[in-house]
């Protein structure tokens, strides 16, 4: 709901990119929020449970053929292996590159939008405090109204 982001997805990742594809194809990521955004860091969205869908995991592709840096689309997923489903952040630098590229699957990157509808994302918005960690969800709702393919 802040402007459209292009991402152009990796064809050398087919688990990874093929799970997104399908995710869009069935609209699971339509009306998603973006629930995480840590400034300089990542902005986070596409949790597919808070629609009540249940998308199983998928094998990490790694190591990386790709590295987290600023503009890169990587699937989130728990501290355990092999445990992305839906969920995946955008990166906002490359400082955390390498500590990010031993677990998360890079299979895409931004090619439009990153500068005024992400980083305004990341910059504009404010989060609301979360005690439980260093970040908390935002404070106004960043909704991804639709999610399609675009040749």
């Amino acid at each position: 709901n802040m402007g459209n982001i292009t991402i152009e997805l990796y064809d050398d990742m087919p688990i990874t990119t093929g799970n997104f594809r399908n995710l869009v194809r069935t609209g699971v990521y339509d009306g998603t929020i973006f629930h995480r955004i840590v400034p300089g860091f990542v902005i986070q969205g596409g949790d597919a449970t808070s629609k009540g869908i249940t998308v199983p995991p998928i094998l990490d592709e790694l190591p990386n053929k790709h590295s987290n840096v600023r503009g890169t689309i990587a699937m989130a997923k728990t501290s355990q292996a092999n445990s992305a489903t839906s969920q995946f952040f955008i990166n906002l630098n490359d400082t955390d590159a390498i500590s990010l590229d031993s677990n998360y699957s890079v299979f895409g990157r931004v090619i439009a939008g990153m500068d005024n509808v992400v980083d305004a994302i990341s910059h504009d918005v404010p989060a609301s405090s979360n005690s439980s960690s260093y970040d908390g969800p935002p404070a106004t709702t960043v909704t991804l109204i639709v999610a399609q393919f675009v040749s």
